[in-house]
């Protein structure tokens, strides 16, 4: 919960609904991509929705060139590729959800992307990851594979993680409906976590009325393996939920437009795109937008890779109704 909080969602129905999507993959340790192709969305919020942040607005129609977008979340298997390859020294200390008594997140001095203080696989996303951390992980796989590897623009994140659609989830408007799709803060969280419940409910007490848990279960207390949920109509997974993800542009205050990718070192924050595990319904809109400082490891914050798309790749096409 980037907010100053964490949560999470639970276990989803079968994916056998969802159609293939087409998929390239430019080597073994090489995330999986999905080539996506141009565009133009509306994006941002209206300003009717209750749950709107003044930086998701004012709604505009984007045009979005064409691109590769990873499938799913950089896994921890794929980071600790990047990390043995490079020899990479990554320190110890990451934020974590503590004992769950408040929604505040902790700095924990021994917690890293190895022991993110749950048990993960190498199937899961990596977190507690810096974007710095991001970023030389796509110019690891630039040099690795010879084509451009990035972080995704702010543009480009809310147009893959809406795949044509307006409505505030891209399953829908009823975030309680997300469970099949989404891995956030719900049932399943308040059983790893159970004095997380408690503390929500004094967040909205205190006039946090966004506070609340998702209304379901997705049968997952912390992250969850990629590819557990069912994919949105480009055929990406976790495009909501399970961690935060790192985009390239600096977060600027609302009504200003920040430079598309811009180098490290020229702004405080970067924008975080998509809510997490321990999130409530309005962190997992389609529109939110947070801020993190570069530095900050979290164990609800990961990142997803884009690439320049290449002649001979097809673009995904795929139906609505999946």
């Amino acid at each position: 919960m980037i907010r100053h909080a964490l949560a999470p969602l639970a276990l989803a129905g079968p994916l056998a609904a969802a159609p293939t999507p087409p998929v390239f993959q430019d080597c073994a340790d090489c995330p999986r991509m999905i080539a996506l192709p141009e565009g133009s969305f509306v994006m941002g919020s209206p300003p009717d929705d209750p749950e709107r942040h003044k930086s998701e607005g004012p709604q505009r129609t984007v045009s979005v060139a064409a691109f590769a977008v990873g499938e799913t979340e950089v896994t921890r298997g794929q980071f600790a590729a990047f990390v043995a390859a490079t020899n990479r020294k990554t320190p110890d200390g990451c934020d974590t959800h503590g004992d769950g008594m408040d929604t505040t997140s902790d700095l924990d001095a021994t917690a890293s992307w190895r022991n993110p203080r749950f048990a993960q696989t190498d199937e899961h996303p990596a977190v507690c990851l810096t974007w710095q951390d991001a970023v030389d992980y796509t110019q690891w796989l630039t040099k690795k594979s010879g084509e451009r590897y990035r972080l995704l623009t702010n543009v480009e994140w809310e147009y893959a993680a809406r795949a044509g659609t307006t409505t505030t989830h891209f399953w829908g408007n009823d975030a309680d409906q997300g469970c099949p799709f989404a891995n956030g803060g719900d049932e399943a969280l308040v059983r790893a976590l159970p004095p997380f419940e408690a503390a929500t409910k004094r967040d909205y007490e205190a006039g946090y009325k966004e506070a609340r848990m998702v209304g379901c279960d997705d049968g997952s207390g912390f992250t969850a393996a990629v590819r557990t949920y069912r994919p949105n109509a480009f055929g990406l997974y976790d495009v909501s939920g399970n961690v935060w993800e790192w985009v390239a542009d600096c977060h600027e205050p609302a009504g200003k437009s920040p430079p598309p990718a811009s180098p490290p070192g020229t702004c405080a924050a970067r924008n975080v795109r998509g809510g997490s595990w321990d999130d409530w319904p309005i962190e997992l809109r389609s529109a939110d937008k947070h801020k993190s400082p570069p530095q900050t490891r979290r164990n609800d914050q990961g990142f997803r890779v884009a690439r320049d798309v290449v002649p001979g790749i097809e673009p995904a096409v795929r139906q609505p109704g999946f």
